[in-house]
């Protein structure tokens, strides 16, 4: 594992064979590389020059950056002991076994004008500023009994949200056999989420909500007003893995300044949404879950945009599309990008200007989805502000890197 500041370059470029377009692949070593999920606003500088990644090499791992147009990486911080999250190893429920208190690339988030990255080092909230390399610790410890998740800038790159909740109890206990993470809090008991709110400048942090049995590991802002937030409300029994059994919508809006809660429900009878996101302007989430086509047995996807108070602008039933995948926003193109849906090998645009949808090729990405443990290998596709560039994972061959393809 190298040291913060060290520069290097290891990628390779080819040509995609869908579409021609210059795909980059930035890491080749390592035993996995991860970008920042699939959400708005959270992996590129504001020029699109550079975005933010995890890599986990010799058991240790890092935050890092990577120049868009060369592939260069800059190594952000020291290498800590530990390759995945805190998160990670207590949702899956300790079957990722490669050291639970590493730098994770899921849960990162990137200011984009400052240039800040808000990252978890174990139970720590810490930042750094991609172009001095500067560092903050924004919380020092968030408490032994949580764990966090996703972290969020507001538009303003003022505060950083992260919902916590709590670490599997039998890890916690020491104890040798463990239960699924969802089976040890039936009927919602012992769950909650804090949404934790701390000043990026640092100061003290405080709660700016705290969800009673209910889980929660996403909460992006919306990209141009702080006080829209976009949440997931994962109720029991299935939490994450359909909620009240898909009877309610999983996306809400939280307003910041008053603690409004205005839930998002899509048409389809299946209310839970599996993964959402805000457009780049603010004014729209993209969404999408699981559906039951006609009554039939087979689940399908459905796939859709509302508007934060709740009201549909379109939504449709995906026949030709039985794949698992995520859902992130271009800011080029009235469209929802796709990793999977129709195939499990390809990114898509899905155009929702018009009645009708319709389907783009934007490049293979290949992943071996399900080959490595929690969501390492998932493509999760981002932009920069300008939808130049596109940025994805792909995991083959027991590891994962980060690819970039250039529109």
């Amino acid at each position: 594992m190298r040291k913060k500041g060290d520069t290097w370059n290891e990628s390779q470029i080819h040509a995609d064979p869908l579409t021609g377009r210059t795909v980059r692949r930035i890491t080749t070593a390592g035993l996995w590389n991860e970008k920042p999920a699939y959400h708005t606003n959270t992996t590129f500088t504001a020029d699109g020059e550079f975005f933010i990644f995890a890599t986990g090499r010799d058991g240790r791992s890092a935050l890092c950056r990577a120049h868009a147009a060369t592939g260069e990486v800059t190594q952000l911080t020291e290498a800590v002991d530990g390759i995945g999250s805190r998160q990670l190893a207590h949702k899956c429920s300790g079957e990722f076994d490669y050291g639970p208190d590493g730098i994770s690339g899921i849960d990162a988030c990137l200011a984009p004008a400052s240039g800040w990255a808000a990252y978890w080092d174990g139970p720590a909230l810490r930042a750094v500023n991609v172009h001095t390399l500067a560092e903050r610790t924004l919380v020092e410890h968030i408490g032994d009994g949580w764990v966090g998740g996703v972290l969020s800038i507001d538009a303003s790159e003022e505060n950083v949200l992260a919902p916590l909740m709590p670490v599997h109890p039998d890890i916690f206990a020491g104890k040798g056999e463990l239960r699924g993470y969802i089976d040890c809090f039936p009927e919602g008991k012992g769950m909650r989420t804090r949404y934790l709110l701390a000043p990026l400048a640092g100061g003290e942090p405080r709660d700016l909500l705290v969800d009673e049995g209910k889980g929660s590991a996403h909460c992006p802002h919306n990209p141009v007003d702080d006080d829209l937030i976009l949440t997931d409300r994962d109720l029991p029994p299935f939490y994450w893995g359909g909620g009240d059994d898909w009877k309610s919508p999983r996306c809400w809006i939280l307003r910041a300044s008053t603690g409004e809660l205005t839930p998002l429900p899509p048409r389809a009878d299946q209310k839970f949404q599996v993964h959402a996101a805000w457009t780049w302007d603010g004014s729209a989430v993209v969404y999408h879950g699981l559906a039951k086509a006609n009554g039939k047995p087979d689940w399908l996807w459905y796939v859709g945009v509302t508007k934060p108070d709740g009201s549909v602008i379109r939504e449709w039933l995906l026949p030709d599309a039985p794949h698992y995948g995520h859902v992130s926003a271009a800011p080029d193109r009235p469209a929802i990008i796709l990793d999977g849906h129709f195939s499990n090998d390809a990114l898509r645009w899905l155009y929702y200007d018009s009645d009708e949808y319709r389907i783009e090729d934007i490049c293979r990405h290949d992943t071996e989805w399900w080959s490595l443990p929690g969501q390492l290998t998932h493509p999760h596709p981002s932009t920069d502000r300008s939808g130049r560039w596109i940025a994805f994972n792909t995991a083959r061959g027991g590891r994962s890197d980060v690819w970039l393809v250039t529109v």
